[in-house]
């Protein structure tokens, strides 16, 4: 019998299994976005897309949604965080020594890292797109400072934050977005622009980056289905030598976790075009 707890988690998981369908049938942006997840992920794959991989993105995105709401106030409710111990300890002692720099793509969700860090001291600013829907704005503001989150799109204010002082401070960027005055870049094989600023960061600075990877600490459910599990996080920390490193990594991490990445944007190795 499952308990109350249980029966919570489960009933979120419905809730974004209908707010899938929802999303999956829009047809309200310029490019749909089924077309921009299907594209993405036949970029990504090298091989055409199931129908049930399709119904797992939008899924894992409206759940994505769900939890940016709710996942704080339900750890008390079984809700969790997991990391490898030893990652968490030398992460946290470069935090507390000097501050670091992370990169992170939309996996799973990767504001989780925050509540983990911001309650054991860390201040973190996020280098965010500026969004052009109010709603949006309004909402990821809100709901990502319950993570214990300073977005801003000024990367001036990123470095001015730096410079007054990055002890006990994380600096965010999330790369896996189209970034102005990128560098080329072959990323799944095809020719694309990330950005660097992290690393020309790091050695005007001196400080370590990292990067991030927050996905359910659960095997990919295709098709999706709710899941207790859905509601473990679990965080890989790894540290990047060079930009190449970072590249790897985000590419990595995307491959093998492309049901929970977020692909809804057009990103420049993505070859779309309108009928």
């Amino acid at each position: 019998m499952k308990s109350k707890n249980e029966k919570i988690f489960l009933l979120l998981d419905f809730i974004a299994v209908v707010l899938s369908k929802i999303e999956k049938k829009s047809k309200f942006q310029k490019i749909p976005r089924y077309i921009l997840a299907e594209k993405n992920l036949e970029v990504i794959l090298k091989r055409k897309v199931t129908e049930e991989e399709i119904d797992s993105v939008f899924f894992f995105h409206a759940l994505y949604l769900v939890q940016l709401i709710a996942f704080e106030p339900l750890m008390n409710c079984g809700a969790e965080i997991n990391t490898d111990e030893k990652e968490e300890e030398y992460f946290l002692h470069q935090i507390r020594n000097k501050g670091v720099i992370c990169i992170s793509a939309h996996l799973g969700i990767p504001e989780s890292a925050s509540i983990l860090f911001a309650e054991k001291g860390a201040k973190i600013f996020v280098l965010v797109e500026d969004l052009n829907s109010k709603i949006q704005k309004i909402f990821f503001s809100r709901t990502r400072k319950l993570f214990g989150l300073t977005t801003t799109t000024s990367l001036r204010k990123m470095v001015e934050e730096i410079k007054a002082g990055s002890r006990n401070k994380i600096f965010t960027f999330l790369v896996d977005r189209p970034i102005p005055n990128s560098k080329d870049v072959e990323i799944f094989g095809e020719k694309s622009k990330m950005t660097d600023l992290p690393f020309r960061l790091s050695s005007k600075f001196g400080l370590k980056v990292f990067g991030v990877s927050a996905v359910r600490d659960s095997k990919m459910k295709i098709p999706p289905k709710p899941s207790i599990s859905n509601w473990k996080i679990k965080l890989k920390i790894r540290e990047l030598e060079s930009f190449r490193d970072m590249v790897r990594f985000i590419e990595g991490e995307i491959y093998k976790n492309y049901v929970e990445w977020n692909p809804f944007f057009v990103f420049p190795f993505t070859k779309i075009y309108e009928e």
